[in-house]
């Protein structure tokens, strides 16, 4: 009877501390082509091929991740005040915010109508741009109409889970 509690206190404290370390291993790095942003999630995505991103990611449940870079154009406040107006025919701007990416102020704004182009629309779209060091990133994550705040809840907390990495040496 005491071998049998031992066993069971050891498969417990086992399973304590083993499960810090499994669920560690439950999250995902997801590194952009240029090396610079690495998205760290719990979430499954599927790497998809844009020539016009650094990063395209798209998950078994809808949700399209799609980053962007250029040369810095704006400081932060041109882009919160001017880009509501610069989203295409049938886009949307209903709502702007700052958010914190990974300790950059980002301009962020809920946009209706934009995805997919040039169909009627079945995605809502969190656009969050941010500048760091002399690149402007441009964040655009896609999610499903029919998931509502849910959704735009689970694009923010999305968004803070990318964090800058360092620029990559060069080789010699």
């Amino acid at each position: 009877m005491s071998n049998r509690f031992f066993v069971l206190i050891l498969a417990f404290a086992w399973l304590g501390l083993g499960a810090p370390a499994l669920s560690e291993n439950a999250y995902r790095d997801y590194l952009s082509n240029d090396g610079r942003l690495r998205l760290r999630t719990d979430e499954e995505f599927n790497k998809t091929y844009n020539p016009h991103t650094i990063l395209s990611l798209q998950s078994p449940d809808g949700l399209i991740v799609l980053v962007t870079s250029q040369e810095r154009r704006l400081t932060l406040t041109q882009l919160y005040d001017g880009l509501p107006s610069s989203f295409g025919d049938g886009c949307e701007c209903v709502g702007r915010v700052l958010l914190d990416l990974d300790g950059e102020e980002a301009a962020s704004f809920l946009v209706k109508g934009m995805f997919p182009p040039e169909e009627e629309s079945t995605h809502d779209t969190l656009y969050v741009v941010a500048n760091h060091e002399k690149t402007e990133y441009t964040f655009m994550v896609h999610y499903p109409i029919d998931l509502g705040d849910d959704g735009f809840e689970l694009a923010v907390s999305l968004i803070q889970k990318f964090s800058w990495q360092p620029k990559p040496k060069k080789d010699d």
